[in-house]
Formats: structure tokens, C-alpha cells, sequence
């Protein structure tokens, strides 16, 4: 196939992406004889269309002020990868073709994408698509693809509609076509052909075995990631009502005891845990309960809280809004009163003052009358929410009071059993129990103080763990409280201030007016009385 003179150009001068270049490469709709000036004066942040077809580029950039592309078209180039791309979020279209690119990667934060072209590049597998839900045209015809089985990683794009694999050696598998129709069963187009419904059912028939398995796949995945979602949900749940690590609390125990792999292996000897598990189960439920009870309880109290202080605010500004309407109707009364000179404008201009100082009375009262209300309804919330807050801390420390007690019993068991297990297994030498065990489990069970030092150390890392998350919990719940009651007073000194400035500053403002009003209106008296 012969080279064109541009490609071999390119091959031989790669360039770079200036803004001249861009500037030249700028795609305009407006009539052809005004095309030119629209390109000089267009801002690049406007651009929807850029073509830099055969423009002997060896790499993507300089591209970051186009943020509004919509169309880009970069074939024909000596291009070796996707890159520098990531800030186009609005692209629909892109155009890759008869370039040198390996790989597929870089088009993650393309979501908008459409229509994209890899034509006759180096690309030898299908990748870095997954986040491309609108895919609906996708060329990767002359490449390097071999792998028939790399065409399923297409499945999960619903809209793709045209696909074009030809010319790649996969294509030329006896069954490339069937393969690829009973994948992808919504393509309307492939290779160029339009997909018959005749050559859709043929290809199913003929791969059903494979497409059932397929789709059991996509429904275990489904069940996977459905499962994930909901433990993830689960989770934040837990960690916004301060739950975390209640579910696992007894498997974290077990994790961090470090003579718990050696006691499982000795037959019996851990039996009684079964007992605490079942009792643990039984007060965790109880106690998420509660807490997840009176988690809802705070954040309706928030809400209403919120309600309460939005209400309350807005009445007084509603107030406040109407004292301000009334007094700028007042001022462009005078306005046109001085104006049109029908009185004194030093009377004027002394009774629109007082009409100010009386504004800025009310004004004040108002926001007096909010910082007192204001204030009132943070104190009320912080009292009720600390007061929950409280409450919580004494569910806590019952719960793992609780837990506590069930490991107290469960070692108290161990140590209980610990004779009779030394007699069986330290009685003889040769006892072919004790010969069975690993060798320090077994160097365990005949010496009683090591037995003993094992149970001690194994009931204080649980110990350990219990005391540890009853600490972060309680500590997090007692400072979330007052980390809301901070934020809350945070607030509202700020919400006083920055309203005491507003005031502050329109009533200085208008009062300056009205000192310039009236220093134009004694000029203008001074003129009148020299010209007379």
C-alpha cells in the first residue's frame, strides 16, 4: 500500500502542539469566507472541533485550554500513545487512526465518548475501556489483535453498534464472525456488514453452550459486585453511627492473640468459644439496635435543628428585607425631591438622616433579636445532642461490660479445663495424642506453667482489643458531640459578624450619600445666591 507524502513527511519532521498550531487546526461551521477570522478569534476555551490530521505529531500536548472539545481528530500521525487527554471530559468523538500507538489506555475520564478510532495502529488487546458506558462506534480494524476471546472484555458496552475488527489476525479464525455476533448481540454493524437477524440467531445456536456460561458469569459477577455494594453500604452505615469494628470484634480478637493458632490445634480446648460467639451475637444485634436507633434519633435532631434556625433567620430577614425596601423607596423620593427642588434640601437631606439612624435602630434590633434566638437554639441543640452523645457513652460501656464478662467466663473455662488436658496428654512420653500434635503445641501441653503463661497471654490480647475499641468509640462519640457544638458556636460568631459588617457597611455607605447630597445641595444654593 503506498505511503503519502505527509506520512512520510511526518515520519521524517515530528512536530509539536503550539498554540499557533491549534490555532491553524481549529474546525469552524460558519461560512466559508468568514471561516478564517472565526478561527483567529475564537477562544480556545470555545473550540468544539479540532482536526490535526497529518500534522507529523509524535505525542499529545498542549492540548489543556480545548476544554470544551467535542470533536478530535489526531490520525495520521506518528502518535505512540494515549496520553495528556484526561481534562477533555466533553468529547464525543475521537479519531486515533494510522498512528503507532501499543496500547489502549489514557481514555478513563472520556465518559462522554462515542465514537473512537484506533485504525491501523499496534494495538494488541482490548483494554482501558471500562469507562466508556456510550461507546456506540469502536474501530480497531489493522491492528495486532490475536486473541479471539479479548472481544468478551466488549460485552458490557449495550450501546456499541458498529464495531470494526478487520484486518487484525484474530479475524481471520474460521469461527471470528459467529464468535463475535454471539457475543455481541446488539452490534448492528460489523467489519463494515450490517448484522442480519438470520446471522445473529445462527451465531447463538451455534456458541449456546458457551453463551450460557457466559451469562452464569455475568450473573455471578453481578451477585459479586451487587454484594460488595451492599457491604460497602453496610460499612458506611456502621462508621457513621461510630459501629466500626463491632462486627468483627471477636475475629479481631482471635487475630490479634498471638497464642491462638497454637490452643485451636489442641482438641477441645476451645469449644467454650462457640458459647461466647453465640452470646456475643445476641448482644451486638441488641446493641447496634440501640445505636443505630439513636442515630437516627440525632440526625433528626439535626434536621430540625436546622429547620428551626432557616425559620427563624428568614423571618427576621423577611423583616429586615421590607425595612430596607422601604427606606431605598425613600431615597429615591428625595432623589427626584432635590431634583426637581420643590423644598429645603438641607431639610431634606436632615430628615432622610434621621430615617437612616432609625434604620439602622431597627436593623440592629433585628439582629440582636437573631443572635439572641440563634444562640438560644445552638445551646438547645447542643444540650439535647450532648445529651444523646451521653446516653450512647453509658450503651457503650454496658455493651462492652458485656463482652467483657463473656471473655472473663471464657477464660475462666480454659484455666478450669487446663488440669485435665495436662493429664491427658503430659501422662506418658509415648501417648500418641501428644505425638500427633505439632512440637510446641505439644511442648505446651506437658509444662503446666506454659500452658498457664499461654491462656494468661492469649485472655490479655482480647482483653487488649476489647479496651481498645471501647476507647475510640466512646472517645469518638464524646468529640463528635463537641465537635458540633464548636462548629455550631464557630457559626454563628461568624454568620454575627459577617452580618454586623454588612449592616455596618450599607449604613456608612448611604450615609455618605446623603453627606454628598448635601454638600451638592449647599454648591448649588452658594451658585444661585452669586448669580442673583
Amino acid at each position: 500500500m503506498p505511503v503519502s507524502l505527509e506520512r512520510l513527511i511526518a515520519e521524517v519532521e515530528p512536530a509539536v502542539v503550539t498554540d499557533e498550531l491549534i490555532r491553524d487546526c481549529i474546525v469552524v461551521t460558519e461560512d466559508p469566507d468568514s471561516a478564517e477570522d472565526e478561527k483567529q478569534s475564537l477562544a480556545f476555551g470555545q473550540v468544539e472541533c479540532a482536526a490535526f490530521s497529518f500534522r507529523s505529531l509524535a505525542r499529545i500536548d498542549n492540548l489543556w485550554g480545548l476544554t470544551k472539545l467535542v470533536k478530535l481528530q489526531l490520525d495520521n500521525n506518528q502518535i505512540q500513545r494515549i496520553e495528556n487527554l484526561e481534562h477533555l471530559t466533553n468529547l464525543t468523538w475521537l479519531d486515533l487512526s494510522f498512528n503507532k500507538i501499543q496500547a489502549i489506555e489514557g481514555l478513563s475520564t472520556l465518559t462522554r465518548l462515542q465514537d473512537l478510532s484506533l485504525f491501523s495502529n499496534a494495538i494488541t488487546t482490548i483494554e482501558g475501556l471500562d469507562n466508556l458506558p456510550n461507546l456506540n462506534v469502536l474501530s480497531l480494524g489493522s491492528n495486532q489483535l490475536s486473541r479471539l476471546e479479548c472481544v468478551s472484555c466488549l460485552v458490557a458496552f449495550s450501546r456499541l453498534q458498529l464495531l470494526n475488527l478487520a484486518g487484525n489476525p484474530l479475524a481471520k479464525e474460521p469461527d471470528y464472525r459467529g464468535y463475535v455476533l454471539s457475543h455481541l448481540q446488539q452490534l448492528r454493524y460489523l467489519d463494515y456488514r450490517r448484522v442480519l437477524s438470520a446471522d445473529r440467531a445462527t451465531a447463538m445456536e451455534q456458541h449456546q453452550d458457551e453463551m450460557l456460561e457466559l451469562r452464569e458469569r455475568e450473573d455471578a459477577a453481578a451477585a459479586e459486585k451487587a454484594a460488595a455494594a451492599e457491604k460497602a453500604a453496610h460499612a458506611a452505615t456502621m462508621a457513621e453511627a461510630n459501629l466500626t469494628g463491632i462486627d468483627t470484634l471477636l475475629d479481631d480478637m482471635a487475630a490479634a492473640d498471638p497464642e491462638w493458632p497454637k490452643l485451636s490445634t489442641v482438641p477441645g480446648l476451645l469449644e467454650p468459644w462457640s458459647d461466647v460467639r453465640d452470646k456475643w451475637q445476641v448482644a451486638t444485634d441488641e446493641f447496634k439496635l440501640v445505636i443505630l436507633d439513636a442515630h437516627s434519633r440525632k440526625k433528626a435532631e439535626q434536621a430540625a435543628f436546622k429547620a428551626a434556625l432557616s425559620e427563624a433567620l428568614a423571618e427576621r430577614d423577611a423583616e429586615a428585607k421590607a425595612l430596607l425596601l422601604g427606606y431605598e423607596k425613600g431615597k429615591k423620593a428625595l432623589l427626584r425631591s432635590m431634583a426637581a427642588r420643590s423644598a429645603d434640601p438641607e431639610e431634606q437631606v436632615l430628615g432622610a438622616k434621621v430615617k437612616l439612624m432609625a434604620l439602622q435602630e431597627a436593623l440592629l434590633g433585628l439582629e440582636v433579636d437573631a443572635v439572641e434566638v440563634v444562640a438560644g437554639l445552638v445551646t438547645e441543640f447542643d444540650r439535647c445532642y450532648s445529651e444523646m452523645a451521653e446516653a450512647n457513652k453509658l450503651q457503650y460501656n454496658a455493651y462492652f461490660t458485656q463482652v467483657r464478662d463473656l471473655q472473663n467466663n471464657f477464660f475462666a473455662a480454659l484455666v478450669a479445663s487446663s488440669p485435665s488436658y495436662l493429664e491427658r496428654y503430659g501422662s506418658a512420653a509415648d501417648n500418641p495424642e501428644l505425638e500427633a500434635l505439632p512440637e510446641e503445641v505439644a511442648a505446651l501441653l506437658g509444662d503446666k506453667d506454659a500452658l498457664g503463661n499461654a491462656l494468661q497471654t492469649s485472655h490479655e490480647a482480647h482483653i487488649s482489643v476489647l479496651d481498645g475499641l471501647e476507647d475510640r468509640l466512646v472517645g469518638r462519640e464524646i468529640a463528635t458531640a463537641n465537635s458540633l457544638a464548636e462548629s455550631n458556636n464557630t457559626w454563628q460568631e461568624q454568620r454575627h459578624r459577617e452580618r454586623m459588617g454588612e449592616l455596618l457597611s450599607y449604613l456608612e455607605r448611604n450615609m455618605q450619600d446623603l453627606e454628598a447630597l448635601a454638600a451638592d445641595a449647599a454648591d448649588a444654593a452658594a451658585e444661585a445666591g452669586e448669580a442673583q
